[in-house]
């Protein structure tokens, strides 16, 4: 308080420098990916110097010495001062030595690139590109283009193969860049199909062999093979079935083979001919036997005994033999020829020609079959008629063939006419109808001694009595001549007389009956043939026999009695 301030005081010529601004921690990006320019990206660093809050600021500018993408370049830092107090400073010394720095080539990407993903086999591994597409990335006014190409993993036919796409970058820029990263994609490289330059021909008829195949005539080659494959054509024809038959399908089939096959779809088959023919095929056969006789039995068929064996068929076929036999007719007789027939069976009979039918023998022989009979029925006894015929028994015929026309007839005889028992009769049998010489007759059998021929019973007119009465003499004789009357049932020729007893039936007088007693005339039979016939039946007439009178010759009776109420003497 004591003082006064000096006055001021102006100088002139008077001057201030600019203060030295300096950096320190200078740090820098020092490498980059390619994009067109020197520039460096925001070095950091701290300054000192400043005065207060002063308005000053400093600013690193770094470049590269090209814009050009590369290793080992040049960076270069310069300083600059902005704010209202920079004239006050001096900017930083820049750095005396240049840093190193990098520029990385920049990733480019491509978009919209499209392919054509499926493709015929050509032998190559290339894929069309439909469209490349257009980079992404590429630094303004760079002169830049790009190729792309695109390859499968192998040139064979398949699916699901990986495709690639390459990328590659042209023009002056292309050093700066790293071309867009290549891309797999999945394709399919399909089988080519082939075709024939000229169609195959076929033979349209064989024999019947058991297969399907049928025979080329003509072969076809392959186009649209790819130059330097190696790839050969197969032909095969075959029928649909191997049957015997017209009017069938052949087809003529191909097949590829070599290393290069398996990208090529064969040719299509084609239907050569709808008319093939498979023929029949003709059958042997040897050894055929059969049994050159039998006996009759209504049929023409002959036993054989052995088919024979068969011959001509293909291995394996189901095919066999069977033979039948037939006589020319059904009828019993020698020297009759023999046809030997042939039927073919199994599942492939269809396929052959049966062996040829033939005549076995000329020398066959039917036999006539034996006739049987079942007596139901044998008359054993008749009546004596003078002959020495027999009733016919009834019978069952046996051994007959179905319908045929033949009958039994039997004829059945005593062995004498004579009436008597203990006879035999002989049975005899003959047949007829159409069908009777293909048999022979039933055997004639002579019965046991047990048969008989009955003598006859004759019959008589009435007799005529001399006299039909008597005094009863004690007897049944009828007294006075009898006349027998006329025999009737004698045959004719044969000698039989007849006589007549007569007698009464009691001997007594016959008082219950009226006074008449019955008279039996008995007959009897005589002459050479009496022995056959039966006398006639008695004959009952009526008689009477009378009390005889008797006389009494010196009675004596005693002249009294004692009374005794009777008059008995």
């Amino acid at each position: 308080a004591n003082y006064l301030i000096p006055e001021n005081a102006v100088f002139d010529g008077g001057q201030i420098t600019q203060k030295q601004l300096t950096v320190s921690n200078l740090a820098l990006t020092s490498t980059k990916v390619y994009d067109g320019t020197t520039f460096v990206a925001n070095p950091t660093f701290s300054f000192d110097g400043k005065v207060g809050d002063e308005d000053v600021r400093v600013t690193a500018t770094a470049i590269y010495d090209s814009p050009a993408a590369g290793n080992a370049k040049r960076i270069t830092v310069s300083y600059s001062l902005e704010g209202i107090d920079k004239d006050n400073y001096l900017q930083p010394i820049e750095p005396a030595a240049a840093f190193a720095g990098v520029i990385d080539k920049k990733q480019l990407r491509a978009n919209g690139t499209e392919l054509t993903l499926t493709k015929v086999y050509d032998g190559t591994t290339v894929a069309a590109i439909m469209e490349s597409g257009t980079l992404s990335g590429v630094a303004t006014g760079d002169g830049l283009g790009f190729n792309v190409t695109a390859t499968y993993s192998s040139n064979t036919a398949g699916e699901n193969k990986p495709v690639t796409v390459v990328y590659s970058l042209t023009g002056d820029a292309k050093d700066n860049y790293i071309k867009p990263t290549d891309d797999v994609r999945t394709g399919v490289i399909q089988k080519r199909q082939l075709q024939l330059t000229t169609a195959s021909a076929v033979a349209t008829t064989k024999p019947y062999d058991g297969t399907l195949s049928a025979e080329i005539t003509r072969h076809s080659s392959l186009s649209g093979v790819v130059s330097g494959d190696s790839v050969t054509l197969e032909t095969r024809a075959a029928y649909v079935t191997k049957t015997a038959e017209i009017d069938k399908s052949i087809w003529v089939y191909y097949s590829i083979a070599g290393a290069d096959e398996s990208n090529y779809i064969k040719p299509a088959d084609v239907l050569a001919t709808g008319q093939g023919v498979i023929n029949k095929r003709q059958l042997g056969v040897s050894g055929t036997t059969i049994t050159q006789s039998k006996q009759y039995d209504g049929l023409r068929t002959a036993t054989v005994s052995s088919p024979g064996t068969l011959s001509g068929f293909v291995s394996g076929d189901s095919v066999s033999l069977m033979a039948t036999a037939a006589y020319d007719t059904k009828d019993a007789e020698t020297d009759k020829s023999i046809t030997v027939t042939y039927t073919l069976i199994g599942t492939d009979r269809d396929n052959y020609f049966k062996p040829d039918d033939w005549i076995a023998t000329q020398a066959g022989v039917i036999t006539p079959k034996q006739l049987g009979i079942q007596i139901l029925d044998l008359p054993s006894n008749k009546v004596y008629d003078g002959t020495t015929s027999a009733a016919a028994p009834t019978f069952n015929l046996y051994g007959k063939i179905g319908s045929d026309d033949v009958v039994a007839t039997a004829t059945a005889t005593y062995e004498t006419p004579t009436a008597e028992t203990g006879k035999r009769i002989a049975i005899v049998y003959s047949l007829s109808g159409v069908d009777k010489d293909n048999y022979l007759k039933p055997a004639d059998i002579l019965t046991t001694a047990s048969c008989a021929i009955i003598k006859k019973q004759l019959t008589i007119s009435d007799p005529i009595l001399g006299t039909n009465r008597k005094v009863y003499d004690g007897t049944t004789a009828v007294q006075g001549s009898i006349t027998p009357g006329v025999l009737s049932g004698v045959l004719q020729g044969d000698v039989v007389t007849v006589g007549a007893a007569a007698n009464y039936q009691s001997a007594n007088v016959t008082t219950a009956t009226g006074g008449f007693n019955p008279i039996t005339v008995v007959y009897s039979l005589g002459g050479s043939h009496a022995n056959n016939y039966y006398p006639p039946v008695n004959k009952q007439l009526w008689g009477a026999i009378e009390k005889k009178q008797l006389s009494v010759i010196g009675t004596a009776f005693p002249a009294s009695k004692v009374y005794d109420k009777s008059s008995a003497i």
